[in-house]
């Protein structure tokens, strides 16, 4: 199942599948009234990809013109410096 925010997320990390990255920042655009940008902090923290994808995502929120807080917000995400998936599943103790 996805939402809005899942679907921000996944286009940020493939953004070929929206059509570039001009696209992905379309659709930012365009969201901008409907994402909660609580829940897509929270989302990226629950996937923990270990590339920095928030900042890719905090870019977009930027220039896509969201308020300052929000981005802030995305700030706040943590980065996993690659270990996280070791960590899920128990390869790394």
């Amino acid at each position: 199942m996805t939402n809005l925010e899942r679907t921000l997320i996944d286009i940020t990390v493939h953004p070929a599948y929206a059509g570039g990255v001009f696209e992905v920042l379309n659709a930012f655009q365009l969201a901008k009234e409907q994402v909660s940008v609580d829940a897509l902090a929270a989302m990226m923290k629950v996937i923990g990809h270990t590339y920095p994808y928030h900042q890719a995502i905090g870019f977009y929120v930027e220039r896509a013109g969201y308020r300052s807080s929000l981005l802030d917000l995305i700030r706040q995400v943590p980065m996993n410096y690659g270990l996280a998936p070791f960590r899920r599943t128990g390869c790394l103790t």
